[in-house]
């Protein structure tokens, strides 16, 4: 009788699916950041604003640490405490967390079965007077249709 530890051995060696390639100006940069100490706030960030700005064409740019901190801060920027903002029933659980903490109240929207993405017909019944925003979670590479 064969016994299966005595034949196969665990893989020892990690394969990488990619190697990451950075410059040595782009290794410069985030070593000069870091030991700076200002993640955040310092020149580096305001600079990196400043370039995005002007290159989207956009009149304010603000960077923030995370998407989850972004869907906050875009939701802070537009709806009413108190309104209702349609959310994918499939998504990560900062879509719906972003909306309780600025303030509306999320409302849970079916997806589509095939490609898990916001059911736009579901959508459209759950809206009303006082909804004040959706967050049309993109999956898999597949967009939203509109």
């Amino acid at each position: 009788m064969l016994h299966i530890d005595s034949v196969l051995k665990p893989v020892e060696a990690r394969i990488r699916q990619c190697r990451p390639s950075f410059s040595r100006h782009v290794v410069d940069e985030i070593e000069y950041v870091l030991r700076r100490g200002m993640l955040r706030e310092g020149t580096c960030t305001l600079r990196f604003e400043d370039c995005f700005r002007k290159r989207t064409g956009a009149q304010y740019a603000y960077s923030v640490s995370n998407g989850t901190a972004a869907l906050h801060l875009g939701l802070l920027c537009c709806i009413e405490p108190g309104c209702r903002v349609l959310v994918p029933g499939f998504s990560f659980i900062a879509s719906a967390s972003a909306v309780v903490h600025a303030g509306g109240v999320p409302v849970f929207v079916d997806v589509d079965p095939e490609t898990f993405l916001l059911d736009i017909d579901d959508a459209w019944e759950k809206t009303d007077e006082s909804t004040g925003a959706i967050v049309p979670v993109h999956l898999f590479g597949n967009v939203v249709p509109y």
